[in-house]
């Protein structure tokens, strides 16, 4: 039998206790999630007002540069950021192109209250966005506006106007006065052609306002060419008309000493006709005797076809008679004609007088006079057949119809075609008023239509980046739609420098002035007869249009400086470059490569300026100053003279050689090989890489890391090395170099030579016996030194072909695997080497552009380690997880 316990008083006690407890624990549990939920309130609403985060990211790929760091801070006015990345293209899909520049445009507005961030991902959110611009763009182009519409408005109004006149000029009376000029017809085809550019402009003008910006500058140049051509030729038609109408008075007034001398030619060949006889009458006896009064009475012929010829161009003089249907006899005209039976005539004289000398035999007389009576008469019937002409050209230009007289009056008081005429010039001469727009929104309509591109607004203030800016290719890479392999990979991505750039630009006042330094003569106009050819070196400034359009968008003002100075003219001279703009602006000189004084034979003095150590010591006592400087150099051609070869020489080599301890190879041409698989240790030289060598082997200095994965080709570089034993005092650095052991690329000597061997196709290598220089060397150097307590600084860049227009204008061409030529976009990126340059010697390192980082692809795992990564991690290791699990749960039930 069970004994019922009793329970204990003692485990009341207990009892309560585990109830209190449980309350406790509870009450903990509560205020647990109660704080947790608190500081997760407080964590959001801090975190709204303030951005704290820290980049975890090893690589650094999206977090800002330290330069646009900078340059956001410089920036107080409110900015606005829109991404428009609609294309349809293979190449440029948005979804694969913008979340990385979405990335980065957040990251600023992170970094920065006043950004706003936009993405326009659909064709509505664009047309939106397009709509405001075109807003901001009609109100600062109100002027142009009001030149297109009065141009519209001007077609409207004259269109009849000129379709009257077409008619009129279509119903001249044949027959009529002006028909001899053939000008009825010509006059209508001007009023119709001025009907139908009115009508093309009026039609191109509402093609063109239809677009989402409309290119109101373009127009409005369209506008000024269409009507300054309708108006000339309207100026044209009124001016002959009011000629026209002189003539026929004019005519009138010299009849009579018109038809005196045609009549007097004529005339005076009777009389030597009748001097000399008849055909079949004859012979003189005193044959000496006719000859002489002939010689007179034929000179006398001569010099009255020439009177008479002189009278009719003076009666012509420049105006439109000449163009008058009798003024030609025969497709000749009548002044013409006269000259040639002068001319004739005075043969006939000279030889006249020949036969009146003494020791003349009598038969020759004879048988000049039997041929003059031949020849005579014909000029006669010719001078009577002229002098028709004559009198038909006097009838022709008095007989004036009714029709002809109303629209002489009206030209003659200078009225005729006034109400077309007027109009126009009123409108040219208010287009010619007009204020061009602001170069922001020049650029904005020129790449709004473009594909993918980031709109920056800060301000009043627009700027366009394009797609190649934020995405250029990668070193080697070209991009075409076609290609089916992913596009992303073959670009680079670089927003950080490229937007914060532009901003910098929109913003800041230029960092520097750079000074384009020169020695250039180029004559502003030379007739054709003066064959004065312009005196400029390897590199000439004008073609430096790129280069000064891509300093000045990098926030630097170019002025110049040119060194030549004109015999006798020692006033033009300048010792100097020009003052800065602004006194705290610093300038930097970049320096272009003189050419070279012009050969003259032993004795003689040379002509003109040419290059001299004085243009040199103008140079070196501005950079003593503690004027920075850029050197641009390369590869100069040797000249041939005499059989011979010499190599050119570079203006400022021993300036470097003397003062920086620098020696600028320029007789040596830099060339990038391939191995040649026909002769292993050998090299071969494909054609394109002549003209565009690869090469972005740049050292860590501050100029070239950032380029050091960037798309770079250049052009007729030459070597730098140091010159050994040099007390300069100066501390050279490499900014772009080829180090010791790439035997690819070496510097040739014999460039004769060596394309022989390329046209023959033989290996190629380096052979330093006959002069090739092999690496290592540089071809970009950045020089220091200490000039009277103070630090002196210059780069010089062996590429400088490369900044030409020539070549940075026109696509690259690479030889594809399969042996064909393909093109990609020009080398911008090279002007990258010359912007970094001068930011480094104004001590704006800070904005020098980070680049992309260098990030190494992650490696295909190879099928033999996949299927052992697959088995540890896909069975093994979930099994290990799942035993642990069970025997967890064995011990806790024990």
């Amino acid at each position: 039998m069970a004994i019922k316990q009793k329970k204990s008083v003692s485990d009341k006690p207990k009892n309560r206790d585990q109830k209190v407890s449980r309350r406790t624990a509870g009450l903990n549990v509560v205020i647990s999630i109660a704080a947790a939920a608190a500081l997760l309130i407080i964590v959001n609403v801090i975190s709204n007002k303030k951005n704290y985060r820290c980049d975890m990211e090893v690589f650094g790929r999206y977090g800002l540069s330290d330069s646009a760091e900078k340059i956001l801070e410089q920036i107080d006015q409110p900015v606005r950021l829109t991404s428009i990345y609609t294309s349809t293209r293979s190449d440029r899909k948005p979804q694969e192109y913008l979340p990385r520049l979405r990335d980065m445009m957040e990251e600023i507005a992170r970094q920065k209250d006043n950004v706003t961030v936009v993405n326009v991902t659909s064709d509505r959110a664009k047309a939106e966005v397009l709509g405001r611009l075109r807003r901001v763009l009609d109100e600062a182009a109100s002027d142009h506006r009001a030149i297109i519409r009065g141009a519209q408005v001007l077609d409207g109004k004259q269109g009849q106007q000129y379709d009257t006149l077409t008619r009129q000029w279509a119903k001249y009376r044949p027959g009529g006065w002006l028909e001899q000029f053939a000008l009825p017809k010509e006059i209508e085809a001007v009023m119709r052609a001025g009907k139908n550019d009115l009508r093309e402009m009026t039609m191109k003008l509402r093609q063109d306002l239809s677009a989402s910006l409309p290119d109101y500058p373009d127009m409005v140049r369209r506008v000024e060419v269409t009507l300054a051509e309708l108006q000339g030729r309207l100026v044209g038609v009124s001016s002959r008309l009011r000629h026209l109408s002189t003539v026929p008075e004019r005519a009138k007034k010299q009849r009579q000493v018109l038809t005196s001398a045609a009549a007097a030619v004529k005339s005076a060949l009777a009389k030597a006709s009748a001097c000399i006889g008849r055909e079949n009458s004859p012979l003189p006896q005193d044959s000496l005797k006719v000859l002489k009064s002939f010689a007179v009475d034929i000179r006398a012929v001569a010099d009255s076809a020439q009177l008479a010829a002189t009278q009719l161009d003076r009666f012509a003089g420049d105006g439109y008679v000449r163009y008058a249907r009798s003024w030609r006899h025969k497709k000749v005209s009548l002044p013409r004609l006269y000259r040639r039976i002068s001319g004739d005539i005075n043969n006939i004289a000279d030889q006249a007088e020949g036969l009146i000398r003494p020791a003349t035999k009598v038969a020759d007389r004879q048988r000049f006079i039997t041929d003059a009576r031949q020849v005579v008469p014909q000029y006669l019937a010719a001078a009577g057949r002229v002098q028709t002409a004559v009198n038909t050209l006097l009838d022709e230009l008095t007989k004036l119809d009714k029709h002809t007289q109303k629209i002489f009056a009206q030209a003659k008081q200078d009225n005729y075609l006034q109400a077309q005429i007027k109009p126009l010039a009123e409108l040219l001469e208010q287009a010619s008023k007009v204020k061009p727009l602001p170069e922001h929104l020049n650029e904005l309509i020129e790449k709004i239509n473009q594909d993918n591109i980031v709109l920056i607004e800060i301000g009043d203030k627009t700027g366009v980046i394009g797609f190649d800016e934020v995405w250029p290719l990668k070193a080697g890479q070209q991009a075409s739609p076609g290609d089916k392999d992913n596009q992303q990979d073959k670009r680079v991505f670089h927003g950080d420098s490229a937007l914060c750039a532009k901003m910098l630009s929109m913003t800041a006042e230029p960092f520097a002035e750079v000074v384009l330094t020169f020695f250039e003569d180029i004559p502003e106009r030379s007739l054709p007869y003066q064959q004065q050819r312009p005196m400029v070196g390897p590199i000439p400034s004008p073609l430096l249009r790129t280069v000064r359009e891509r300093l000045e968008k990098a926030n630097l003002e170019v002025t110049e400086w040119n060194l030549f100075r004109k015999p006798g003219r020692a006033k033009e001279s300048k010792e100097g470059p020009p003052l800065p703009k602004r006194k705290d602006c610093p300038q930097v000189l970049l320096i272009l490569p003189p050419p070279e004084p012009s050969p003259m034979p032993r004795g003689m003095p040379q002509q003109g300026s040419q290059w001299s150590d004085a243009e040199v010591e103008k140079v070196r006592k501005v950079i003593s100053r503690r004027t920075p400087a850029i050197f641009l150099t390369g590869f100069l051609r040797p000249r041939y003279m005499a059989g011979m070869t010499m190599p050119a020489r570079y203006g400022f080599g021993d300036y470097l050689r003397k003062d920086w301890g620098i020696d600028v190879r320029t007789a040596l041409r830099v060339i990038q090989t391939k191995p040649d698989s026909r002769a292993p240790g050998k090299f071969k030289l494909e054609v394109v890489q002549w003209n565009f060598m690869p090469l972005s082997s740049f050292t860590d200095h501050v100029i070239g890391k950032p380029l050091q994965v960037r798309r770079m080709y250049w052009y007729n570089a030459c070597p730098i090395t140091a010159v050994s034993d040099s007390k300069t005092g100066a501390i050279i650095k490499d900014i772009l170099a080829i180090p010791k052991g790439r035997n690819e690329v070496w510097a040739i000597s014999d460039i004769e030579a060596f394309i022989e061997k390329v046209e023959q196709r033989d290996p190629l290598e380096a052979d330093p016996d006959s002069g090739d220089l092999i690496p290592p060397f540089a071809v970009a150097v950045e020089a220091t030194k200490q000039i009277e307590n103070e630090q002196a600084r210059i780069i010089v860049l062996a590429v400088g072909e490369s900044f030409t227009d020539y070549y940075l204008q026109n696509p690259v061409f690479k030889l594809s695997e399969d042996g064909t030529i393909a093109p990609e976009p020009p080398p911008v990126a090279d002007v990258d080497l010359l912007i970094n340059s001068v930011y480094h010697l104004v001590g704006r390192d800070e904005y020098i552009g980070a680049g992309p980082a260098i990030v190494e692809p992650i490696k295909q795992i190879a099928p033999g380690t996949m299927l052992n990564v697959k088995i540890i991690f896909g069975l093994a290791w979930p099994i290990l997880m799942f035993a642990i699990g069970v025997v967890v749960m064995i011990v806790r039930k024990r």
